[in-house]
């Protein structure tokens, strides 16, 4: 059986000792008091294919760890085409340029 946070029909507080990507992820060196005290705000989000998390040049609102599927990073080009720079599959991470203030 699944654990909770990783069924993308669960939505609410993660339960991050359960993620099965846990050891892959930025805090997997974090220990169980640690987790317990730093991730505490940790929600777990269903998103819907083809919702953007954050627009280029914008502070991304969050720090996203991906569980399942894909996120497509992209930037539009001064032609108005766009361009993926990096697709993110589980245990990746988006948003971090924003935990040092950069868009």
């Amino acid at each position: 059986m699944k654990p909770n946070c990783t069924n993308p029909e669960w939505i609410g507080r993660s339960k991050c000792v359960a993620c099965d990507v846990r050891n892959f992820v930025l805090f997997a060196g974090l220990s169980m008091n640690e987790l317990n005290t730093i991730l505490q705000p940790i929600d777990n989000l269903h998103v819907p294919q083809h919702s953007a998390l954050y627009e280029q040049g914008e502070p991304a609102p969050h720090l996203f760890t991906v569980r399942s599927g894909l996120v497509k990073l992209k930037v539009d080009l001064p032609n108005g085409c766009q361009r993926i720079v990096r697709l993110l599959r589980p245990g990746d991470v988006a948003g971090m340029e924003t935990l040092v203030g950069e868009r």
